[in-house]
């Protein structure tokens, strides 16, 4: 016959709240594990590049800025470029005459449509200048400007001539030389007005001079404009947001990089991947290295209208239509070569690491609970405690002395309380 012993236990069990916090700091562990495997496993072997691809451009005042989204369940690739003058974009206004033939040219502005509305263009110049004439250089459907006005010190715009165009409409290749009224200031500014109804077709326009009364010519640093027809080359725009509907808060694409702003360099391309599932759950930054190492496959080819009525190639990608001429090679998703996911987006990473958590904790219960209640009932069918397996010869009311299962025992004070052993 077993001999009981009726020395109480060496060490008690921990309380039952303390045990559940326990596991449950163990699980979440586990759960941000998977969140971590999930994601780098997503990064291997989806191919974000078959996913949903959205892209808009839109002109910032000094900058092109085109955003181009790849996405898909698990997955996303954000790609920003920034480059000081798009294909007919203000930014091609900048900077002294650079095309020396007359007609449709991607070096000049032009806007979004040839007879939609009126237009205006902004020039913005890098020294307060004291002009006494505008030199508008035309290049397609001349003749169009109708007023000059200017911005004094305090940003009030001021007319500074108006009238009739003194190049002859119609042209392709002109310069108007327009003499401004004494302002009496120093200006930074200018905005030409053109009445682009009026003279049919695109009325382009290639720089901007502002005259010193020592006839110096100064050219313009940065322009903005009406609209620019720039914006429909950069793809499908999105409603209510453009480019910046597309970066999301956490990519650090927001702004552009210090050596851009700095002008040491002369376009700017950045791109972040993101994994995880079913929230995206971690990013990293993709290596400058590797950003010209594949571009978009283009699949098929066809010709569009282009502002100066001639042929321009259309390229299809994945549902995008890139209009207004053939694009520069950029970058996109390159399959199996995720950069290193580090920054944790947390609210996805949370989401995630709690789901895991919770399905590892159902596979736990699945698993060892059934095992558990069929080792305990044999215990107990056995006479013994249901927790350690002590002999308690099927005498379970005052519990077992060995592991403290159901046991009273006494403190120094002569209080008493239950034990905190497990109840199968």
């Amino acid at each position: 016959m077993t001999q009981r012993s009726n020395n109480p236990p060496s060490k008690s069990r921990p309380p039952r709240l303390r045990r559940f916090l326990r596991a449950c700091g163990v699980f979440l562990l586990l759960g941000a594990a998977a969140n971590v495997v999930v994601a780098y496993a997503l990064g291997l072997f989806e191919d974000v590049s078959q996913g949903r691809v959205e892209t808009a451009s839109a002109w910032s005042g000094r900058h092109q800025r085109t955003v181009t989204r790849w996405q898909r369940p698990g997955a996303a690739y954000v790609l920003s470029v920034r480059e000081p003058g798009a294909d007919w974009s203000p930014g091609q206004a900048t900077g002294p005459p650079d095309t020396p033939t007359g007609g449709d040219q991607v070096t000049a502005w032009a806007s979004a449509t040839a007879d939609g509305q009126r237009e205006w263009i902004i020039l913005k110049y890098a020294q307060p200048i004291v002009p006494k004439a505008v030199r508008v250089y035309e290049i397609y459907s001349t003749g169009a400007v109708d007023k000059v006005t200017v911005f004094d010190p305090q940003g009030n715009e001021v007319e500074a001539w108006s009238g009739v165009d003194p190049t002859p409409r119609g042209g392709k290749i002109a310069t108007s030389e327009i003499p401004l009224k004494p302002l009496g200031f120093a200006i930074r500014s200018v905005k030409i007005y053109i009445d682009s109804p009026a003279v049919p077709n695109w009325n382009e326009i290639d720089a901007v001079g502002l005259v010193d009364a020592q006839d110096q010519v100064h050219w313009a640093v940065a322009a903005e404009a009406s609209s620019t027809y720039a914006s429909s080359r950069g793809g499908l725009s999105v409603a209510g947001g453009g480019p910046a509907a597309l970066v999301p808060e956490w990519s650090g694409l927001w702004e552009a990089g210090s050596d851009f702003t700095a002008r040491r360099i002369n376009r700017e391309q950045r791109a972040i991947e993101a994994r995880g599932w079913p929230m995206l759950s971690l990013w990293g930054r993709v290596p400058s290295a590797k950003l010209n190492s594949q571009a978009p496959s283009i699949t098929s080819l066809t010709t569009t209208g282009m502002p100066g009525g001639g042929a321009a190639l259309s390229i299809y990608t994945t549902g995008l239509v890139l209009t207004g001429g053939p694009p520069p090679p950029q970058s996109g998703p390159v399959v199996g070569e995720p950069p290193l996911l580090i920054h944790p987006i947390w609210r996805g990473f949370a989401v995630n690491s709690l789901l895991y958590a919770i399905v590892l904790a159902g596979l736990y219960w699945a698993l060892v609970v059934p095992r558990r209640f069929v080792r305990e009932v044999g215990r107990m069918r056995r006479g013994c405690c249901v927790a350690c397996g002590y002999d308690l010869g099927f005498n379970f009311a005052p519990g077992c002395p060995e592991c403290g299962w159901r046991r009273e025992k006494m403190t120094g004070n002569g209080r008493t309380f239950a034990g905190d052993g497990v109840v199968g």
